[in-house]
């Protein structure tokens, strides 16, 4: 098997440049923060709900978030804090001036959150005057010393804890990049910058070595399992197809039902638990032995909303499960005797919408 490629030192991304162009920028502030409602943002949520645990019900949790970019995170956090009865304040990070300006707007609607212009290498934050620093697509901008200098910084200024997110160097997730950037019809700077984001990440070898050059105890979240409970299902079809011209052009249609393959009560955001509806429309051309085949689907699961008190999947610590009698030191200190809080309590609905272009070719007489 391949491994990653080499890091990249020499090529810069467009965005880090001062005189970028301004339409650019916005432009591409706006993609990124598209592709981290797609999964970047809900990964900080799930790393930040256990620091929200700990706190008493009169209390806010700091939180400090480097290169903030966008700001979307920030705005994301506080609006889903709120949903959820918690409080949070959030001071963004961000050097660039003409990205500063971007976010000071974009958080203009949330009071939780307020943008400062500084570089998080010379903080104005206080020693332990934060609960929680953020560090999201940051690590790849930087070379090896700063990275470590960060760390540093990071660990001095929070009292629990810091989350990083980043990519992971590799020829798959290279890949994976260049192909969302231009299916979500990205700019050119987020064309440009995404891949090469990529090429300039870290592995998490080296960002292990990196946090024991920092003097950072290092994380990894390694396998958790959350149980599914899967029960049998029930699935219903009905399709069929006409030849418009015979031997030259064929349509179908079909539609489709399948029960759910989970209680509710145990839904989560990883995989499609529901019942499921849709519909497909496809055809044919028939060209003597070849046939050029065209089809379209929609898949769509219901919404539906599960409460808190219904929800099953709980709250652990990394990479372990908490059990009865919940008393174990996998489980949350502040639930002795009883499951940790709930965290998939909210409202579950998905669309997906396949397209299909094949041809065959027909051997025989």
């Amino acid at each position: 098997m391949l491994g990653p490629p080499p890091r990249e030192i020499v090529r810069r991304e467009f965005m880090d440049e001062l005189d970028a162009p301004v339409s650019d920028l916005d432009r591409n502030l706006s993609d990124i923060a598209l592709l981290n409602r797609i999964g970047g943002t809900q990964t900080i949520q799930r790393h930040v709900a256990p620091f929200l645990a700990r706190l008493r019900p009169d209390e806010t949790l700091r939180i400090l978030d480097i290169g903030t970019g966008a700001a979307d995170i920030p705005v994301a956090l506080a609006e889903w804090a709120r949903r959820r009865g918690d409080r949070v304040r959030i001071v963004a990070l961000e050097m660039h001036p003409t990205i500063w300006r971007h976010a000071a707007r974009a958080v203009e609607a949330t009071p939780e959150v307020r943008v400062v212009a500084a570089d998080a290498l010379q903080s104005p934050i206080r020693p332990g005057s934060v609960d929680v620093a953020l560090c999201s697509l940051v690590l790849h901008h930087l070379p090896e010393e700063a990275v470590v200098a960060l760390l540093r910084q990071l660990a001095k200024v929070v009292r629990l804890g810091f989350v990083i997110s980043d990519f992971r160097r590799g020829r798959l997730a290279w890949a994976a990049v260049w192909l969302v950037t231009r299916a979500a019809r990205c700019g050119r700077m987020a064309r440009h910058d995404g891949p090469l984001s990529v090429r300039r990440s870290y592995t998490p070898l080296k960002v292990s070595s990196l946090c024991h050059r920092a003097g950072v105890a290092d994380h990894w979240l390694g396998h958790a399992q959350d149980e599914k409970h899967w029960r049998d299902t029930v699935a219903v079809s009905l399709g069929g197809d006409v030849a418009v011209i015979p031997d030259k052009v064929v349509l179908r249609a079909g539609a489709f039902y399948e029960s759910a393959v989970a209680d509710p009560a145990y839904a989560n955001v990883d995989f499609a638990w529901g019942k499921q509806l849709g519909g497909a429309l496809g055809g044919s051309l028939l060209f003597g032995r070849w046939q050029v085949m065209i089809a379209y689907q929609l898949r769509v699961q219901p919404k539906v909303s599960v409460t808190e008190a219904a929800g099953r999947v709980y709250q652990q610590v990394p990479d372990s499960a908490c059990t009865p009698p919940y008393t174990g030191a996998t489980c949350n200190p502040n639930y002795p005797g009883q499951p940790s809080p709930t965290i998939n309590g909210g409202s579950y609905q998905a669309a997906s919408h396949f397209v299909l272009l094949a041809a065959q070719y027909r051997y025989g007489l």
